[in-house]
């Protein structure tokens, strides 16, 4: 399974260091069924909730994940679940803080208790799709005016998927950059489910990946209270540890606020 992964990600990260170095910056396209989305995420308000499972060579991962975003302000939550129990990790940015809720807090019928009267956070910690492997399989939906790496519209169509009528957007690489196919599906024009089919080659092995991302929630629209600190916990920045110039952590409290 580690191994699995480890392949996945090196593939990933030279197939979009190829694409960022060939194709520079491209005008981006979306199909009229997909644009309402693209906008959503280009307004920065909006909650999205996807589950997401990926058949990788007859194993299956399955991952749960949860954005609220208004401007700045983005709360995510990520579920894995491990021998049928579930695990969840919360993170808040706010402008360039970032704040490890899960360290601090737990929710409790749909309200956040904090365990204390405080809260850690560190600086410089801005939230990005960017670097995930959601930007890379969602690349429709992030076609802002112009971008490094994107997918664009190739063609549309209708599909029986188990006995009901969806429409379909299909979306191909620019240049058709790394063997890779999406098709976004609609039911009455809402948005309820990504397929994504990639080949490539790995230390000579043909491999293949097939990834289902069904949309929960992809609404216009903010829970308020998962985007704040509630007044009286105190905020308290962290400095944070540096490992290999990869952030992996933090240690001590140098302010207050």
């Amino acid at each position: 399974m580690i191994r699995s992964l480890f392949i996945f990600v090196a593939v990933f990260i030279s197939f979009c260091s190829c694409g960022l170095y060939n194709l520079g910056y491209v005008e981006a396209a979306a199909g009229l069924l997909l644009q309402p989305y693209v906008d959503m995420m280009n307004n920065k308000l909006y909650t999205l909730d996807i589950l997401h499972v990926t058949e990788m060579n007859g194993q299956k991962y399955t991952l749960h994940n949860v954005y609220v975003v208004s401007g700045d302000r983005v709360y995510e939550k990520n579920i894995t679940t491990l021998n049928n129990t579930e695990m969840a990790h919360e993170i808040l940015y706010i402008g360039d803080r970032r704040y490890d809720l899960s360290g601090y807090s737990r929710m409790e019928k749909g309200k956040r208790k904090f365990h204390g009267n405080q809260v850690g956070y560190i600086k410089g910690m801005y939230f990005s799709f960017a670097q995930s492997n959601i930007y890379y399989l969602l690349g429709g939906l992030f076609q802002e005016n112009k971008l490094a790496y994107c997918k664009v519209y190739s063609g549309s169509g209708q599909e029986d998927i188990r006995g009901k009528i969806l429409q379909y957007e299909d979306y191909v690489p620019e240049n058709d950059m790394g063997n890779q196919k999406s098709r976004y599906y609609f039911d009455q024009g809402q948005l309820v489910a990504c397929v994504v089919l990639q080949n490539f080659q790995y230390e000579g092995k043909k491999l293949s990946n097939r990834d289902v991302i069904t949309f929960k929630q992809f609404v216009p629209a903010v829970d308020e209270s998962l985007l704040t600190i509630p007044e009286g916990v105190k905020q308290i920045e962290q400095e944070s540890v540096v490992m290999d110039e990869i952030q992996a952590g933090m240690e001590g409290s140098i302010s207050y606020d």
